[in-house]
This record gives C-alpha cells, sequence and structure tokens, in this order.
C-alpha cells in the first residue's frame, strides 16, 4: 500500500518527506513488524524497537521527535479511530459475509464456533479484533453483536435473523429443559428455555448441521444457579432455591415474564443489581424466594460472588 493512500485513508499528516513510499503489512505489534511494514503505536516505548525491526511507517496519535528520517512518520488525531479506518479500508476489498447478531444469537455461535472454522467473533476490542480480520479471506464469516461496532468496522453489513419455526409436540419439561420436534429431528430435554427455541434453530440451519445439545450447559441465559441455605453453589436441580441473571436490558423483562407466568405459584422476588458485591451477597442471604431474578449482573460474575463469600464463610469457621 501507498504511504499516500495510508495518509487519505487515516485523514492523517504526514509529518516528513520519507524516502520510502509504500508499506507491506500494518501490524499494531512491535512483535510482529517486519521490514516493510506500517507500525500502528499503542506505546511510545516501542517506536525504537519496530524500527530496528524494519519498519517503513510509523502511525501515532501524539507529539515525537523524528529519529529516522527515511521512514514515513504520519500523525492522526486518535489512533483507534484510525485503525477502524485501516479496517474497513482492507474489509471494503473483499467479499466476506458480515452479520450483526443479537445477543442470544451470539451466544450460541460463540458456544458451536468450532462446528465452522470460518466463524469470526468480534469482541468489541479494536486491538484483539485487528489481528483477528486483517488477513481474512472470503470464506470467513465475521459475526457481531455490537451494532455501533460492527457498522464502523464493515458499514455493509447483514442483520443475521431469528426465523419463527414450526416446531410440533412442544413439552415444556420444565423452566429450563424442552423436548419437541422439528423437521422430522426429535430435541429430547435439551437445556434451553422455550423462549429461545427459534434463536437456537436458526443457528443450527445457518451453521448447516445438527448441532451437540450437550453443549447448551454453557448457555448463560435463563440458566439457573441453584444455591442452598447456606448460599452455596449446588448441582442442577439440588435445591428448591435458584438464582437468574441478565446483563442485557433488552432481554430482562421478556425472561422476567416467562418466569412469572410458568412459576407463578413460587415465591419470586425481582432485584435490581447492587454495584457492592458484599452487600448484594446480603441481600441474597436475608431475601426469602425459590427464584431470585437479579437485573443488570452477568452469570459468571454471580458466580463469583457466591463462591468468593462462600470460601470466606468457610475459612471463619
Amino acid at each position: 500500500m501507498q504511504i499516500s493512500s495510508v495518509v487519505d485513508i487515516v485523514n492523517g499528516q504526514l509529518l516528513n518527506e520519507p524516502y520510502i513510499s509504500s508499506i507491506v503489512q500494518i501490524h499494531d505489534s512491535v512483535k510482529k513488524i517486519r521490514v516493510g511494514d506500517l507500525f500502528i503505536v499503542k506505546n511510545k516505548n516501542d517506536i525504537t524497537t519496530a524500527i530496528q525491526n524494519g519498519a517503513f511507517a510509523i502511525l501515532l496519535d501524539f507529539d515525537v521527535e523524528i529519529c529516522d528520517f527515511e521512514i514515513a512518520w504520519i500523525k492522526v488525531e486518535d489512533i483507534v479511530s484510525s485503525q477502524i479506518k485501516l479496517l474497513r479500508f482492507m474489509l471494503s476489498n473483499k467479499n466476506i459475509q458480515t452479520y450483526y447478531c443479537d445477543t442470544i444469537s451470539f451466544e450460541l455461535f460463540n458456544i458451536y464456533s468450532s462446528v465452522n472454522k470460518n466463524l469470526i467473533l468480534l469482541s468489541n476490542d479494536i486491538d484483539i479484533d485487528f489481528k483477528k480480520l486483517k488477513n481474512i479471506n472470503n470464506t470467513n464469516i465475521i459475526l457481531s453483536d455490537n451494532r455501533k461496532y460492527i457498522k464502523n468496522i464493515q458499514p455493509l453489513h447483514q442483520n443475521f435473523e431469528i426465523d419463527k419455526h414450526s416446531i410440533q409436540n412442544l413439552v415444556q419439561n420444565s423452566l429450563f429443559y424442552v423436548t419437541f420436534l422439528f423437521n422430522n429431528k426429535l430435541y429430547h430435554k435439551i437445556k434451553l428455555t422455550s423462549i429461545y427455541i427459534d434463536h437456537f434453530l436458526s443457528v443450527e440451519n445457518f451453521l448447516g448441521e445438527k448441532l451437540d445439545t450437550n453443549r447448551l450447559k454453557l448457555f448463560n441465559y435463563f440458566a439457573p444457579i441453584f444455591i442452598n441455605s447456606n448460599c452455596e453453589i449446588v448441582e442442577f436441580g439440588k435445591s428448591n432455591k435458584f438464582i437468574l441473571t441478565n446483563n442485557k436490558a433488552s432481554l430482562i423483562n421478556n425472561e422476567i415474564d416467562f418466569l412469572k407466568d410458568n412459576y407463578g405459584y413460587a415465591n419470586i422476588e425481582v432485584i435490581d443489581n447492587i454495584i457492592d458485591d458484599d452487600k448484594l451477597f446480603k441481600l441474597i442471604k436475608t431475601t426469602n424466594f425459590n427464584a431470585l431474578y437479579i437485573k443488570g449482573k452477568h452469570r459468571e460474575s454471580m458466580m463469583n460472588i457466591l463462591q468468593k463469600n462462600t470460601r470466606m464463610a468457610n475459612i471463619l469457621i
């Protein structure tokens, strides 16, 4: 790529008149820099190493004393925005399927990503995603659950659609298990609530093969954490007390309505997230419930809180 093209793409300022006119590859890791590459600077201390490794161009967003006038020095207003612009340009030259997914679909794609090695799930961290995407090819499929983020990287993306499926013989075995028939295939007691069946089948249809439903144990939405009277985590179904959490506002009301409609005979409590973990744990201990739904908390975070506090309690005994 020509240096002049890089300057135009990032809307940067060329600080000198370099002897070189083009670069080979673009890296944001100094360890990857080889002769002819452009280095995206995140750490000022890496510049010397990048030049020693053979960098032909330095891209940065701060003032610096030029120490090598043969290579190109390009200054931009914001290095992250420039990184996104470069990535968007590189993707524009390729024909790659790109989808925005809702939270549930993205979670399922993450669980079943090993089924299709061409799937690339974005992390919403440009440093991580830049490494994932800069060398991809047209067989890859990009997935993101952040609409604003994917729009910046790949404006010509599609929405991953959740189809309404003609399910037969649906049996709600419990709040957390379902059995049903679809396309003459039996899905027997899969660990998934019925409100997310269409998401699961849409992902399965997209991937083109029947998925191993045992992997749904990794699914984090409407997935209970069973606890005993001491707030210790116990095996699935080994207690009449469980906690549900969700940190995605768009899903919370639907899950709570489903819980109340299907478990209304039990003692259900709903609380907003409490930032202080110790206060949240104390509230859990003093609340009488069969089902406790905590808004704004991720399941993994909730499990860590329970494990931490029960460990501390055991130490003090």
